[in-house]
């Protein structure tokens, strides 16, 4: 179980609830590669405690990123069996958005069933069994489906796209919601007739010739029935030969997510050799900053990958531009990262976080990072490119004691006007300067509070009870994911404290049914931005 507190000894909330809040925040941070069905009982538990709070943490979730798709799925069952008012037209708006693989996720986690999620150790998809086993799906979630399933019908184009990324999440959806499809719809996905203007007849006769059971087509006639058609990537990438001509095709039917996820790939197939295959990657890549379906640390780690400057650069265009929307880091900010012995894993963390929060820094100068065991070792890097900061760590090991007041003297011998303190650590403490002996002393001497997270790896809660007994005000967050979900720390930092977040969740507004507002939009960039 995810634990975490947060003091505040000003605020007039019952610390167990606010507990329930800050823990909320944490789950936030889990990626859930395997155990997805943790992520489903622990937020029906959060709905259940603070139902008005966790509707509006879906709304936050939401404008502030929403990159794990396992999570936003999760939240969107949740509001669809809410009894906060507003919370199933909120639901049914964020289906309308979805593609059909995450619809068929969220009646599975509604219904129960089996979805396909990435498993860390293994190093593949895997089929899980999850969900919360209801009898049955609320009227409201039903129709928006249908409606959802109709309106793709009646784009024959869309529709088609739809069949060859997920053929199977659309029958599903049709069969277990006991919805009838049109005529065209149940010929392409139960009587497997496609028709002949479809493109699912085109995969068909491309198939039929590569197999040797069909009319030959050249690999140029391949390449140009791709474009024309607009086949889907998942799909071409099976027919195509690795010329320039195939690739262009290939990198034609990618979305910008898609071209981000194959970089490496097309490097290593010599597509940035050649000037209009590169022109037309960089172009894929740049419309990524404007989609909300680009992850953000996936760009940031396939640049650091790529050896072509230009394409990395534009792929940090990218991991900056969806980091800015996230808000600035005013404060200055102390990144301290235990480097103690078997901390190899905090190292890697302070590295991807420290990239992160440059970006957003409105002055880097006041961007100060340690890698410490029992002696701070300023780690300098003006840049905020993951491949700049992986060099300036680059002698950086892990080994020794740990001393976790060491930045924070160093900090006071050298009169740094530290605001906010980040503490990368397992919080295990055995060595002097004590954090809270540092922090009384810095305190003392520069007259200045500084806010304290914690960013929890695993381990003891040393440091949690010496800031108890000091009176030294803190927040934790728990990390137990993995880097895609390292962005959702970024509104934490950019906020004045915790708790002043969690007031501001109050007050976000929900969507209507058909989106929100202008009066709702408004509302909450004035919340999210005051």
């Amino acid at each position: 179980m995810v634990r975490a507190r947060i003091r505040v000894p000003e605020a007039d909330i019952n610390a167990t609830e606010q507990d329930i809040r800050v823990e909320i925040f944490n789950s936030l941070l889990n990626t859930p590669h395997r155990n997805v069905q943790d992520i489903v009982d622990k937020h029906t538990l959060y709905s259940e405690k603070d139902p008005l709070f966790y509707a509006g943490l879906s709304t936050w979730y939401h404008l502030t990123g929403a990159e794990v798709r396992d999570i936003a799925e999760v939240f969107v069952a949740n509001l669809a069996i809410s009894t906060v008012p507003g919370a199933r037209d909120a639901s049914a708006y964020y289906i309308s958005q979805l593609p059909p693989y995450q619809v068929a996720n969220v009646i599975r986690i509604l219904l129960g069933g089996t979805i396909k999620a990435y498993d860390k150790t293994a190093g593949k998809h895997v089929e899980v069994n999850i969900g919360m086993h209801r009898k049955s799906v609320p009227t409201t979630i039903k129709r928006t489906v249908a409606e959802y399933l109709k309106v793709r019908e009646e784009d024959p184009d869309k529709f088609d796209n739809a069949v060859l990324r997920a053929r199977e999440d659309l029958r599903y959806l049709y069969r277990i919601l006991h919805i009838k499809p049109g005529k065209r719809a149940d010929n392409i996905l139960f009587k497997r007739r496609p028709p002949k203007d479809s493109k699912l007849a085109v995969v068909q006769r491309i198939g039929q010739a590569k197999s040797g059971h069909g009319e030959a087509i050249s690999d140029h006639e391949i390449a140009k029935l791709i474009v024309k058609h607009k086949i889907p990537h998942n799909v071409a990438t099976t027919f195509l030969p690795q010329t320039p001509a195939g690739l262009i095709a290939l990198i034609d039917s990618m979305s910008p997510q898609e071209v981000i996820n194959s970089m490496v790939m097309l490097e290593k197939n010599g597509a940035y050799d050649n000037a209009e295959v590169k022109k037309l990657v960089k172009e894929k890549i740049s419309k990524a900053g404007k989609s909300d379906r680009t992850v953000t640390m996936k760009a940031k780690k396939a640049a650091s990958k790529v050896a072509d400057a230009e394409i990395s650069a534009e792929a940090e265009k990218v991991t900056d531009e969806k980091i800015k929307n996230r808000g600035t880091i005013k404060a200055s900010t102390l990144i301290h990262i235990d480097s103690s012995g078997s901390m190899n894993e905090a190292i890697e963390i302070g590295k991807q976080l420290s990239a992160l929060v440059a970006s957003i820094c409105q002055d880097r100068k006041k961007l100060h990072v340690y890698s410490v065991d029992t002696a701070p070792i300023p780690v300098v890097c003006d840049s905020d490119k993951l491949s700049d900061w992986t060099r300036a760590f680059a002698h950086i090991r892990a080994g020794g004691m740990t001393s976790l007041g060491a930045s924070l003297a160093y900090a006071t011998r050298n009169k740094d006007i530290i605001e906010q303190i980040v503490i990368i650590t397992d919080e295990c403490e055995n060595s002097r300067p004590y954090f809270k002996d540092a922090y009384k002393e810095y305190v003392d001497k520069m007259g200045i509070r500084p806010r304290v997270v914690i960013l929890k790896m695993h381990g003891a809660n040393h440091l949690e009870r010496a800031c108890d007994l000091a009176g030294i005000d803190y927040e934790v967050m728990v990390w137990t994911g993995d880097y895609t979900s390292l962005p959702n720390i970024i509104p934490m930092l950019t906020a004045k404290s915790q708790f002043e977040l969690v007031t501001d969740i109050y007050q976000l507004r929900l969507p209507a049914r058909d989106g929100f507002t202008k009066e709702q939009r408004a509302h909450n960039k004035r919340v999210l931005t005051s």
